[in-house]
């Protein structure tokens, strides 16, 4: 399997503007990556990244050191909107994923881990939420997802609202209510980028809860939108 390749049309990263738009003053949108020792997966996730609907993008893989080739495929990557960063040394988790956010130049941003998928409308639907001038307080938008194996079988399909609108009050409950993360990994969701930079970034002080701790952070500064059709993967391998 190759990357796909890219008209000039499509290519923005290096032409961003300041106000995080593209040339053509549409939204630049974020697809970050984390990478460690991920080589089995990664080349899926990039090409669903570079295969969004969406083309007024940037991709970035932050790699951490991987060790099982997997550097090898990300170097050899050849696409205008893509860059890879490598770290100096193994960070961990949660430095990594800052990273991501440290170095995401769009207005919006999704963080991929590098074993999931993004359907090829993901970017698109999100924004066109985050971009109506009605949602200026909705902080991020996010999807059910389907759950699949090492294989990319489908488990199950996780989904925990109704599509719409949902205020910060309603989703800090549910969350309650259930006892667990009811919004979902980071591929499901698409957020403006400067609110998670407000929001301090990510956490592994609960490493388990490092998205959702996340998430409220968002909350603390608006609400956000769900929709109830599953717009990534997210998949279970370890021992699957």
């Amino acid at each position: 399997m190759g990357i796909p390749s890219v008209t000039c049309a499509t290519a923005f990263t290096r032409n961003e503007r300041p106000d995080g738009n593209s040339q053509c003053g549409r939204p630049l949108v974020t697809i970050a990556i984390p990478s460690y020792n991920c080589a089995p997966f990664v080349e899926e996730a990039v090409r669903s990244a570079l295969g969004q609907s969406y083309p007024h993008i940037e991709v970035v893989v932050v790699d951490d050191c991987s060790t099982d080739g997997s550097l090898e495929f990300l170097r050899a990557i050849r696409d205008p909107r893509y860059r890879l960063v490598e770290n100096p040394r193994n960070s961990g988790i949660e430095a990594n994923w800052n990273r991501c956010l440290a170095e995401a130049r769009g207005q919006h941003m999704t963080l991929l881990p590098s074993d999931d998928v993004l359907y090829p409308t993901a970017v698109a639907r999100r924004l066109a939420v985050l971009e109506d001038p009605a949602n200026g307080d909705v902080v991020f938008a996010y999807s059910a997802r389907d759950v699949v194996d090492r294989h990319g079988r489908r488990l199950m399909r996780a989904r925990f609202a109704r599509e719409g609108r949902i205020s910060r009050a309603v989703l800090l409950r549910d969350n309650v209510r259930h006892g667990m993360n009811v919004i979902g990994e980071p591929a499901a969701v698409l957020f403006r980028t400067e609110a998670g930079r407000k929001a301090g970034g990510f956490s592994a002080r609960l490493p388990y809860l490092i998205d959702l701790s996340f998430w409220l952070g968002l909350l603390e500064q608006g609400d956000a939108y769900a929709f109830d059709e599953p717009q990534c993967t997210f998949r279970l391998w370890g021992t699957i």
